[in-house]
């Protein structure tokens, strides 16, 4: 069974919806929730290698 996912901004409300698009408008109108080309499915597999002290 496939999961169909609603759209981040399809669920603010319409003062919030109207301010994440304006923001959109500052980077081309590209949503980082829609977008996948660039992101991989695969968290975890790019981790930082450090240590604490």
């Amino acid at each position: 069974m496939s999961k169909s996912r609603v759209p981040y901004k399809d669920g603010l409300d319409s003062v919030a919806r109207k301010r994440y698009e304006e923001k959109l408008s500052l980077i081309n109108g590209l949503d980082p929730y829609e977008e996948k080309e660039g992101w991989s499915d695969e968290s975890g597999s790019v981790r930082p290698n450090f240590c604490s002290p």
